[in-house]
């Protein structure tokens, strides 16, 4: 009797240590993580480990940073590399009239391999489902690229893309031959925000996505100090709409500036989220398209895109 005892003593006091043990292995993961907010950064790299940053929202001292026309902007940068120039080619630059537009236009970019087009990418994922979606997105360093958080992330496809890969210059030619001057890169890490993952909500649909290889290009971005300025102002949103898988453009005013949102006067269609959202003073990426509202009667109201604000701003600039 006695044994049984000291035996059932022992087995509890095996129990009690692997609890105390699991519990503070919990304790000090939960004391090594950030608090999560809707802007707390959420990092996921290829084999689909998640960790969590909360970046401290600073001025990041670039010397290269100028103020120009309201905006605070980080020049781009271009080597001048043309990839391979016999995947070159012209098309006729006559408008297109997109079949799903109502007075809108979309132009063909013939040329994508002098600045700023070479910096556009087409970006092709694939979800845990095998759901394909085709998005778009900028080059904003050599290996770093600003698109949609959708482009990565599905809530209705299993979350994260199982793959991701990038296209910068990507075009096609006749009989719709797909033109690659740069080849393609692999998705090492993608970043987006809680905000986002967490309740689906559009002021938050920006994601940046670490890349496998450098390039030689990328393009300008800034944003508005004072974003009410914005409003009125002409921009030119570059994508790859659906039906086309040549790049497009589209030029319009923005209808009304927000603190995180741009509604533009300009019909954007499925395949141009994620695209850049350029302004025509001064040449820089202040937004990327996200997708579009309608009345209560179906008929198209503006373009929805994510404005960079500051805080978007400082963090791509802190990962160059």
């Amino acid at each position: 009797m006695k044994r049984i005892k000291t035996l059932n003593f022992r087995r509890l006091l095996t129990v009690c240590l692997s609890c105390f043990v699991i519990c503070n292995t919990t304790l000090n993961a939960m004391a090594n993580e950030p608090e999560l907010n809707e802007r707390t950064i959420v990092i996921c790299d290829q084999e689909g480990n998640i960790t969590y940053e909360n970046f401290e929202n600073s001025i990041v001292p670039y010397a290269e940073n100028i103020t120009e026309n309201g905006l605070v902007i980080t020049p781009g940068h271009d080597d001048g590399y043309t990839g391979d120039t016999s995947l070159q080619f012209d098309v006729d630059n006559d408008s297109l009239i997109s079949p799903l537009a109502n007075t809108t236009t979309l132009v063909p970019i013939g040329t994508t391999t002098i600045y700023p087009y070479k910096t556009f990418c087409r970006i092709e994922s694939i979800f845990p489902d095998n759901e394909s979606i085709i998005t778009s997105g900028v080059l904003v360093h050599h290996n770093l690229v600003l698109t949609s958080a959708h482009a990565v992330y599905q809530h209705d496809h299993g979350g994260f893309a199982s793959y991701t890969l990038v296209y910068p210059g990507y075009n096609v030619a006749e009989h719709n031959k797909p033109i690659q001057p740069y080849g393609s890169a692999n998705v090492t890490y993608r970043r987006l925000l809680s905000g986002y993952v967490d309740t689906r909500n559009p002021e938050y649909d920006w994601a940046l996505l670490d890349l496998d290889r450098e390039f030689d290009t990328y393009h300008s971005f800034g944003y508005a100090q004072d974003y009410t300025q914005l409003t009125g102002r002409s921009v030119t949103a570059y994508g790859y709409p659906e039906g086309w898988s040549q790049m497009h453009s589209i030029t319009g005013p923005i209808k009304q500036s927000f603190e995180r949102l741009l509604h533009i006067s300009i019909q954007t269609h499925q395949g141009q989220s994620g695209g850049p959202v350029v302004d025509d003073i001064t040449d820089a990426v202040i937004g990327i398209v996200q997708g579009h509202d309608y009345n209560i009667f179906g008929t198209y109201l503006y373009n929805k895109s994510v404005r960079i604000d500051e805080f978007l701003y400082n963090y791509i600039n802190s990962l160059k």
